[in-house]
């Protein structure tokens, strides 16, 4: 798919990559541009932090502006969609980017970054095809820093007052003598296990297509939960896509997506 139309491959001179849907899906993510990385030369994806459902930056071969948008025109089914696809990626049939200004000039200034299209499945012909994808993953710290409490931790407080020639008593380490005695009796709190966690990644997608020559259908659900490594921090989707196409007249067809 180029620009507002369809040509062959061969008959292409510019840079397009294609990305098909195997390769969409391979990688786990809520945001479908980022099944890209890696596998797009000269496209570098960029999360702006790693908070789940964070947005992205996306630049095609270099910055093209030193104030202006890098990123490239994101099209879904030949609707500008912007940098976040919160689209379902079992959703998606194919990604194709263009990269240079012979495969984007038919989109002006708008292309002046790249373009990605983006086409969506749609119903086939044929029998009622039914799937099922699913995942499960877990996000979380290679090596939780361990928190010191009781002695150890005031011993570290006596040591470094030591050395720095500011102490007394270990009851002065502390802001009140209620506080020194509650770390002795162990009424601490572990921060870092209050803070972090092992997040659970998990992903439900149901899709239903078929139909016959002159009525094609797709429906699909879809249940993203993403957690963080931090308490708390949660991105949750829940989408549905549903498209029909009927053929009135050989020459009149009307669809809705």
């Amino acid at each position: 798919v180029v620009g507002y139309g369809v040509q062959k491959k061969s008959d292409l001179t510019g840079s397009i990559s294609s990305i098909k849907p195997a390769d969409i899906t391979s990688t786990p993510t809520t945001n479908a541009l980022k099944s890209l990385q890696g596998k797009v030369a000269g496209l570098d994806i960029t999360q702006s932090s790693g908070q789940p459902g964070a947005s992205i930056s996306l630049t095609m071969r270099g910055n093209r502006s030193l104030k202006a948008d890098n990123n490239p025109l994101v099209l879904v089914d030949g609707i500008d969609y912007g940098s976040f696809v919160d689209i379902n990626p079992t959703d998606i049939e194919s990604i194709e980017v263009l990269k240079d200004a012979s495969s984007t000039a038919v989109y002006g200034a708008a292309g002046a970054n790249g373009v990605i299209i983006i086409t969506t499945k749609s119903g086939k012909a044929g029998k009622i095809n039914i799937n099922l994808n699913a995942y499960v993953g877990f996000n979380g710290w290679a090596t939780v820093p361990e928190m010191r409490s009781g002695d150890s931790y005031i011993n570290v407080l006596r040591e470094a007052n030591q050395i720095a020639g500011t102490y007394s008593t270990d009851e002065a380490l502390f802001s009140s003598p209620e506080a020194y005695k509650a770390h002795l009796n162990g009424q601490y709190i572990d921060w870092a296990d209050e803070l972090l966690q092992t997040g659970v990644t998990q992903n439900y997608s149901l899709s239903v297509s078929g139909g016959t020559e002159k009525t094609k259908a797709y429906f699909s659900l879809n249940f993203s939960d993403e957690q963080g490594q931090f308490t708390g921090d949660d991105y949750k989707v829940y989408s549905t896509n549903m498209r029909i196409d009927h053929e009135i007249k050989k020459w009149l067809s009307v669809g809705v997506n």
